[in-house]
């Protein structure tokens, strides 16, 4: 037993979790822990929801959210609900959540782990190369993981929260907290399948914030610009030598127009962090709880 305050968050997955499994969640905690509670997101379009659970050990909350929030500040609404000492946040099957998993979930918090992250080992080819490609933009030691599963303690959980201010990104934030971390592969899927809007969208918001796609790609596209311009200038060059005299206008007019994008380019790629940051520091994601019920413990 976790001789602790256990809370596992349970995200949207498209379907509300039925009664009888919190039920079977709820009494697998009451075995595996000292104290828990359970919190799971529903979509705030279709009025509350209509439960009722006989036997409850632990506290239940439901956070709705507005049906125009992100994933991220989805789950960040309900993140900061959570009120135990280590926090499972687990975005597989619920019926997978069983005694011995939950304990095999948290025994790495045992030696002081921080945050363990679960990756799963059914992730598909796309999504292994889309991260390889995000992370070979990114510093080595940070690399960002897609995760069906995390636990964090209190202290990890907080500094999230408290960088969820300026980066809604989860994965981002997540790859960037100092804690002492561990990672491990488990042989579980998602609970729900991203749409192909949905992974676009993510995509193209982990290149441009959670890399340095903004500045690594310019400063390429500028060195490719200012090896065009040289490359035409030792052509001219050496027909120069070899003919005694130079071509026509229009390696010249190459010449300018390549080192010219490359300064444009290059300006972009320097400027591109400072841009970030400054934008971080200007926006400030809304909250996207919509309402919060709480079920309290019936024992």
């Amino acid at each position: 037993m976790k001789q602790a305050y256990v809370t596992v968050i349970l995200p949207y997955s498209g379907k509300t979790p039925s009664v009888q499994d919190i039920a079977t969640l709820d009494a697998a905690l009451k075995l595996t822990t000292r104290e828990h509670e359970i919190i799971f997101i529903s979509i705030f379009d279709s009025g509350v929801l209509d439960f009722e659970i006989k036997m409850l050990f632990g506290p239940l909350s439901i956070v709705y959210i507005n049906p125009i929030s992100s994933q991220d500040t989805s789950r960040i609404a309900a993140l900061g609900r959570a009120v135990g000492d280590f926090i499972i946040e687990w975005q597989g099957p619920i019926k997978q959540l069983s005694e011995d998993f939950i304990l095999e979930l948290l025994e790495p918090t045992n030696s002081g782990i921080e945050l363990v992250e679960f990756e799963s080992s059914l992730q598909t080819s796309s999504s292994r190369m889309f991260y390889k490609l995000a992370n070979s933009l990114r510093s080595s030691r940070i690399p960002m993981r897609k995760t069906v599963g995390r636990v964090f303690s209190r202290r990890a959980l907080g500094q999230l929260l408290l960088g969820s201010s300026f980066e809604p990104q989860i994965n981002v934030l997540c790859a960037e907290l100092p804690v002492l971390r561990t990672n491990r592969s488990i042989e579980i899927n998602f609970a729900a399948r991203q749409s192909f809007k949905e992974r676009i969208k993510e995509a193209m918001s982990l290149l441009v914030k959670g890399s340095r796609f903004g500045t690594v790609i310019p400063l390429a596209l500028a060195t490719i610009s200012a090896l065009f311009a040289i490359s035409v200038a030792l052509y001219a060059f050496v027909l120069y030598i070899l003919n005694g005299k130079s071509p026509e206008g229009w390696t010249t007019l190459m010449i300018v127009t390549g080192f010219g994008h490359a300064s444009i380019l290059a300006l972009i790629g320097m400027a591109w962090s400072r841009i970030d940051s400054l934008s971080k520091g200007l926006t400030r994601p809304r909250d996207a709880t919509a309402e919060v019920v709480v079920f309290p413990p019936t024992n």
